[in-house]
């Protein structure tokens, strides 16, 4: 039931928390050890009771950004912000590429089919046979 509660607890402050990087991974990892030892000495029942004893998920992820400098949560910020339209614009030129690229072998198919038929068949084969 502590494993439960303390689980449920840590998923909320994980939810809070605007930034993920290293720093953050051993913050949540702290809090997670504090808060489990938290639970085992306070005999914590409810997610309440580790909220009334501790603090809530809000205040806990509130003093870790108090604690940085704002210069540096700006800049990262700014660098996810940036990784993430790298990444969408990435996908958006992707995705043309393919639409582009089937469009034109589609084209392509088409034009054979064409010729084909124009042909009744007979030129592709005697090309076919040569090379075979």
């Amino acid at each position: 039931m502590i494993d439960k509660i303390c689980k449920s607890y840590m998923s909320d402050v994980k939810a809070l928390l605007p930034l993920r990087g290293k720093k953050e991974r051993k913050f949540i990892k702290k809090i997670s050890d504090d808060i489990e030892l938290f639970c085992e000495m306070e005999n914590v029942e409810s997610k309440e009771d580790l909220s009334t004893g501790y603090g809530s998920p809000k205040k806990t992820v509130n003093d870790y950004i108090e604690g940085l400098e704002t210069a540096v949560i700006i800049k990262r910020i700014r660098t996810t912000k940036a990784v993430r339209r790298g990444i969408v614009v990435f996908l958006v030129i992707a995705t043309i590429a393919t639409a582009v690229f089937g469009f034109y072998m589609h084209h392509i198919h088409k034009l054979a089919e064409k010729m084909e038929e124009d042909l009744d068949g007979s030129y592709v084969k005697e090309v076919i046979e040569i090379y075979h």
